[in-house]
């Protein structure tokens, strides 16, 4: 195996522990902020509280999940392939 190869496969491996952790990290703090949604809002109380930042409408969230889960797909197939087809 030449040196070019070494290091894709190298550089395909930090990818991917990087792209693991991110997903981890987005997965861990999903799961916290709803346990801390569901200790605070009493249930069928909404509403946000008075000062705090407006939150995303539903169309603009499920477009900014949608490109971070597309994102990680795309990273993910990206750094193994770089590791597997090299």
């Amino acid at each position: 195996m030449d040196l070019a190869a070494i290091l894709v496969k190298i550089a395909g491996l930090t990818l991917f522990l990087f792209t693991a952790r991110s997903i981890y990290k987005h997965f861990k703090t999903k799961m916290a902020r709803k346990k801390v949604l569901a200790a605070t809002v009493p249930a069928g109380q909404g509403q946000p509280a008075p000062g705090s930042k407006p939150e995303q409408s539903k169309i603009e969230h499920a477009l900014n999940a949608f490109l971070l889960y597309a994102w990680f797909i795309f990273m993910t197939a990206l750094s193994l392939g770089m590791i597997i087809n090299n």
